[in-house]
């Protein structure tokens, strides 16, 4: 059970972080989470 979970964590960070890198390679910041359920 930790394992998955573990497992899930460190995949949902790996994915967060290319995110913010591609948002910064735009010229953007880093999105927040409470700003993604928002967002259509």
């Amino acid at each position: 059970m930790d394992g998955a979970i573990t497992l899930y964590t460190s995949i949902a960070a790996h994915e967060k972080s290319d995110r913010m890198r591609e948002a910064l390679q735009q010229g953007g910041f880093p999105y927040q989470e409470k700003d993604v359920s928002t967002k259509p």
